[in-house]
């Protein structure tokens, strides 16, 4: 589409190239393989016809207020070139391109007062410098995910490249054990997605790994009976663990597997034939679970918090199970739920600000509660963000479970 910009549109098109490319320039430049950034000036425009077609019977004024303004411009690092142009017959020099060097960018775009989000060029070249360094992988990519962390994050992150680069073989530790100076035992937990891409390693799959442990409360009237009887058995608990590689057995072998997200809600969840209560650990539960041989004939039910998180991993958990043919039925999960409950919800987390969502594609979710995560995550049209399922009274949890069971 042919246009002339102005030098306030020449600028604000620059800042646009500088956004998209400034990993790539980064990455170029400290490679000592710099180019400057160019803004085409009037592209299309290679006649005065073009000229009249873009602007009618005014192009002759048009024409005049663009030179006029170019003529104008003048700013350190900015270095405007010039072409020729044929207007009535006429071969005019005129302005052409804008060139800049990268590292002038972002000074001419601040006397201009032009704003754009990337981080600071000399940072951003210093980080790059730093990751060759230390022997990690510089990609636009990785530059990009490098600066999305703090200060003190990239240092941790420096720190665990060159660190790796000297230990080839971890697999005498767990992810925990990683006696990496001056990083925290759950920093690769939380960063371990960049640290694998920058150092070109996932330690996350090179560790030992943690046996699964999942803790369990009982829930059947029957067994529990045996808890109160005198003289007490001594065999007997209320609450239990089971770890993955373990050869134990559970006090029976449930019929229905209730898996809740909060640990109040396990621990006290109401009685129920032949049931035990679960606790999921969030987005680990269908890693957590899949290992689990009981629950193979039995049915498993997920009750978590009515909200963008309980759903996503309630999708999650049916993708993972239905791997092996278990089927999962949601409880106190759809949209009657959130309409019966919405009282108890809130907008806020446990810090006092407002949840933040982002919607996600969650193909297996059913249509009544495909409606509630539409609900909890509409973008300003929510009444509430999240209902915490401990809130819920006890006897309405156990009707809705024998609702949603076979026969209920």
């Amino acid at each position: 589409m042919a246009s002339l910009l102005t030098p306030e549109q020449a600028l604000v098109a620059l800042a646009a190239q500088f956004t998209k490319k400034w990993s790539e320039t980064v990455c170029a430049c400290v490679r000592e393989e710099c180019t400057p950034f160019a803004v085409s000036l009037r592209p299309g425009v290679r006649s005065g016809g073009a000229l009249e077609h873009l602007f009618g019977a005014s192009w002759a004024e048009e024409w005049q207020t663009w030179r006029a303004g170019w003529e104008r411009f003048a700013a350190p690092g900015a270095e405007v070139r010039f072409g020729p142009l044929s207007v009535v017959g006429v071969e005019y020099q005129v302005p052409t391109q804008l060139m800049v060097q990268p590292h002038d960018v972002e000074p001419l775009l601040r006397r201009f007062s032009v704003h754009t989000d990337c981080p600071p060029f000399t940072d951003a070249v210093g980080l790059a410098r730093a990751i060759l360094e230390v022997g990690g992988i510089l990609t636009p990519r990785t530059l990009r995910l490098a600066s999305t962390l703090h200060q003190a994050n990239r240092v941790a992150l420096l720190g665990a490249v060159r660190w790796l680069r000297e230990h080839p073989d971890l697999s005498g530790y767990s992810l925990r054990q990683l006696p990496i100076p001056g990083i925290h035992t759950k920093w690769i937990e939380d960063h371990g997605h960049i640290l694998a891409e920058v150092a070109g390693r996932d330690v996350r799959a090179e560790v030992r790994r943690r046996p699964a442990v999942v803790h369990l409360t009982y829930l059947d009237p029957e067994y529990l009976a045996r808890g109160e009887s005198v003289p007490r058995d001594p065999h007997w608990r209320r609450h239990d663990s089971w770890t993955a590689g373990d050869t134990h057995d559970l006090a029976y072998r449930p019929d229905v597997v209730v898996v809740v997200e909060n640990r109040d809600s396990r621990l006290f969840f109401p009685a129920y034939a032949g049931a035990v209560a679960v606790e999921g650990s969030g987005d680990a539960a269908s890693s957590l679970l899949r290992e689990i041989p009981w629950l193979t004939g039995a049915q498993v039910v997920y009750w978590g918090d009515l909200d963008a998180a309980g759903l996503e991993i309630l999708d999650s958990l049916r993708a993972d199970l239905g791997t092996r043919d278990i089927p999962v039925v949601s409880l106190l999960m759809d949209e009657a739920a959130l309409a019966k409950y919405e009282h108890l919800g809130t907008m806020l987390d446990r810090h006092g600000h407002r949840i933040t969502v982002h919607r996600r594609e969650l193909p297996h979710l059913t249509a009544t509660e495909r409606a509630a995560y539409d609900s909890v995550v509409a973008v300003g049209q929510a009444t509430v963000r999240r209902i915490e399922q401990e809130k819920i009274p006890e006897p309405e949890v156990i009707a809705a479970l024998t609702a949603v069971l076979p026969g209920g």
